[in-house]
């Protein structure tokens, strides 16, 4: 092989080596993501805690069943528990009265 064929190759795969670097980029660019609008309640709302079946039960395996498929149907992607007494019933009171 000749030192200017060698010298070819080479720029040729450091020319498509880049390409695939940058496509991915370009192509977010071009065709970006559908954006979606998020949403919170007007007025915060509290959930009240209602033992309806006992843990381990076909009742409340249903029920888990239940729960995770309405949230897969509306991408949940993340739960957050925090406990009421850290936060107690309005987790914004100790910002709003100052």
């Amino acid at each position: 092989m000749s030192a200017s064929f060698r010298a070819l190759v080479t720029f040729l795969t450091l020319v498509v080596m880049a390409a695939i670097l940058v496509a991915p980029f370009v192509l977010a660019r071009i065709r970006p993501e559908a954006k979606r609008e998020l949403s919170a309640p007007a007025t915060p709302q509290s959930l009240a805690f209602a033992k309806r079946a006992e843990r381990g039960t076909a009742e409340w395996r249903a029920a888990m069943r239940t729960v995770g498929d309405r949230m897969r149907a509306h991408d949940v992607a993340a739960v957050v528990f925090v406990h009421g007494t850290f936060t107690g019933d309005d987790p914004l009171s100790s910002t709003l009265g100052s």
